[in-house]
């Protein structure tokens, strides 16, 4: 078999190392569906017979000139000295597994329904292929004298998994603020700027080294859980995680004109697919009151992100408290909360903000907590 990538970094004829475990990956589910074909015409007996796995041994060979195409070749089970190209002229249960694997790519490219004989059990082994390709790369599976062979990408992945899945896994290259973490169970919290937390897996001591950075923005690359709305939901593997600098990111808070504005274009469906986006009316009168708090007191500018329930919340990280503001969907309320980061110890204070001192009591709330001028 010679699977041909197509992509920029493929046109030199080489073939970068985060590719190759796809064809790992590929080798698998070929030996699996192989087996699966087995039990389905055996069905008297229990197992596979002994070896049969071992029977299956793939080598890259060598590349060939184009844009990069790795020739892969079947190594034979009698004897490991010669070889032969992969899969042969001899029909065995692998060379069914690949033509029907084939089959299975060729129609989840065009959308068509994926062939009976195809175990869907198996349909999420395809999240482990293509995970080394990136943007508009492809790899096409050509089969031995055969001019061509069915491309696979990432939709074509995608596709495949969401037959049988909830989500499917996807590259991730996310920046966000470090919420906080926990060690036993390996986990990183980073709320997204759009206002969503997710949880980041990596080691435990990675964990205990970021953990002092709360409040602290950060990138995360590595890969991910995305649902079937391309939302992301959790990171499974982290690459890469680092903090950002001034000059990395420039995340201090936008104007409040500048931050509304990302929030009167959410859509339905944004946080969860039955979250409702903010009001007009609601965003418009808690934008006119944080304007009429920050202009008549002496307090740094927030970060402002949309609820789950279409409200919006305001919040400052000070360098001993977390103070947030949660305004109701309407814009007529507003709940105020201070969190001591080392302590623990909070303070709360409601609002309706039709009072007549609504913002000077919502700014004394915040102000008692930021520290005194230098």
């Amino acid at each position: 078999m010679s699977p041909i990538f197509r992509g920029a970094r493929f046109e030199n004829h080489e073939v970068p190392l985060d590719v190759l475990p796809d064809l790992a990956a590929y080798r698998d589910l070929v030996a699996d569906v192989a087996r699966h074909l087995f039990r389905v015409r055996s069905p008297k007996r229990k197992r596979v017979p002994k070896g049969f796995a071992n029977s299956f041994e793939l080598v890259l060979r060598r590349i060939d000139e184009g844009s990069a195409i790795p020739v892969l070749e079947r190594v034979p089970p009698a004897s490991r000295v010669g070889v032969r190209p992969l899969f042969g002229a001899t029909a065995d249960l692998f060379v069914e597994a690949r033509d029907l694997i084939d089959e299975v790519i060729a129609a989840a490219a065009s959308k068509r329904p994926i062939p009976h004989d195809f175990p869907e059990a198996l349909l999420p082994r395809f999240n482990q292929i293509g995970r080394g390709l990136r943007g508009n790369e492809s790899v096409e599976f050509r089969a031995p004298n055969r001019p061509s062979g069915p491309r696979f990408d990432r939709e074509v992945r995608k596709w495949l998994v969401l037959r049988t899945e909830a989500g499917y896994e996807d590259n991730v290259e996310i920046t966000g603020e470090l919420r906080g973490g926990h060690i036993d169970r390996e986990v990183l919290n980073v709320r997204l700027d759009e206002g969503r937390e997710i949880e980041v897996r990596c080691a435990s001591r990675a964990v205990s080294e970021y953990l002092p950075s709360r409040s602290k923005r950060v990138r995360v690359i590595g890969w991910g859980v995305y649902d079937r709305h391309d939302r992301l939901e959790r990171v499974i593997r982290v690459d890469d995680l680092a903090l950002l600098d001034d000059e990395e990111d420039t995340w201090s808070p936008a104007s409040i004109d500048q931050q509304f504005a990302r929030l009167q274009v959410l859509e339905p469906g944004w946080y969860e697919p039955e979250s409702p986006a903010p009001t007009p009316e609601g965003l418009e009168r808690v934008r006119l009151f944080l304007h009429a708090v920050l202009d008549g007191a002496d307090l740094p500018r927030p970060h402002v992100y949309p609820t789950p329930d279409a409200g919006v919340s305001a919040e400052w990280s000070l360098p001993d408290w977390e103070v947030g503001a949660v305004f109701d969907p309407l814009g007529e309320r507003v709940e105020l909360h201070a969190t001591h980061l080392r302590s623990q110890a909070g303070s709360e204070e409601e609002i309706q903000l039709s009072s007549a001192n609504a913002a000077e009591t919502f700014a004394r709330f915040v102000a008692s907590f930021c520290p005194p001028a230098s």
